[in-house]
């Protein structure tokens, strides 16, 4: 993918796996992110956070884990539940989400789950 391509493979890596680890914090921010890279740069690291979007970047993970929660989940275990399981306010704020993030590409994610 050229976006990727223009940046450290290592930055990026190293962003997936801080935001895999820490997406259903409510109050994750962008900087938090860079700060907790290590091993590569700051700059290449905010780089690759700006070209995907930091919010859609935490939404992914998001989704994708309600996707399987839902999948997995007991039928008892209501859409509203879930998607508050997964890091969003509530229902709607998940299905804004799944519209803004229709041309997102998971397949950046998809090890990271």
């Amino acid at each position: 993918d050229n976006q990727i391509a223009q940046v450290s493979r290592q930055a990026y890596k190293r962003v997936l796996t801080i935001v895999s680890r820490r997406y259903l914090e409510p109050s994750l921010k962008r900087v938090e992110v860079i700060g907790d890279v290590r091993n590569c740069t700051h700059s290449l690291a905010g780089k690759f956070i700006t070209e995907i979007g930091f919010y859609q970047l935490v939404n992914a993970f998001r989704i994708r884990h309600y996707e399987q929660l839902i999948k997995d989940a007991p039928a008892a275990m209501s859409q509203e539940i879930a998607a508050e399981k997964c890091g969003f306010k509530n229902r709607w704020a998940l299905s804004n989400a799944r519209k803004r993030m229709k041309d997102f590409d998971y397949s950046l994610i998809e090890k990271y789950l």
